[in-house]
Order: structure tokens, then sequence, then C-alpha cells
């Protein structure tokens, strides 16, 4: 027998119980003006800049703490890992800052009357 309270998706409260994964879109976006791509690349540059800072500092610590690598296992993945994730993060950051400041031209055109 299913509780009352938890209902299903679609019922009345499933959204709310769910934290809002039921599935039905809200009427409006979480942060208004912002597009999807833009908060897509804002968390790509937090994954892969964090990813490669982590790997960075993984080899930092190994290094003091005298680990030698011979070329196997997974160091040399993480060795080139900030070689390749932090060259990425620049030109999603830049990407960023290109989408960003279209769609702040766009607001202001639209904000001064199209002029």
């Amino acid at each position: 027998m299913r509780h009352q309270f938890y209902g299903g998706v679609g019922r009345p409260g499933a959204d709310r119980i769910l934290g809002g994964m039921s599935g039905r879109r809200s009427p409006e976006p979480a942060t208004p003006g912002v597009s999807r791509a833009e908060r897509t690349i804002t968390f790509m540059i937090g994954a892969v800049g964090g990813l490669s800072l982590l790997a960075f500092i993984i080899i930092l610590v190994a290094n003091f703490a005298g680990v030698r690598s011979d070329g196997t296992g997974f160091w040399p993945a993480l060795v080139l890992l900030p070689y390749i994730g932090f060259p990425i993060t620049i030109l999603l950051i830049i990407t960023l800052a290109v989408l960003n400041g279209r769609r702040r031209a766009k607001q202001g055109r639209e904000d001064s009357g199209g002029h």
C-alpha cells in the first residue's frame, strides 16, 4: 500500500517531493536572462577546470612525497590531464565571455529601443 504523501509522478505534490525531478517544466528559467548554453558552459568550466586542478595538485603532492612514475598505470593519463584540461578551460571561458557579451549587447539594444 502506498502512502498518499508520496504520491506518484504527476500527482499533486510530487514535484515538491521529488525536488523538481518529476519532468514537468517550470514556467520560468532558474536564472532569468541566462541561456541554457551559458549554464552548460559554466558547468563544463567548473568540471574540466576542477578536474585539471585536482590532477595538478595530486601530481604535486605525489612528487613531494617521493612517488616516481615509471610510465605505467594511471600516472601518464594523470600527468597529461592538466596539459589538455587547462587550455580547454581557457577556451570555454573565452566562449562564455563572448556569449555573455552578445547577450548583454542584445539586451542593451532592446532596452534602448533598438537604436
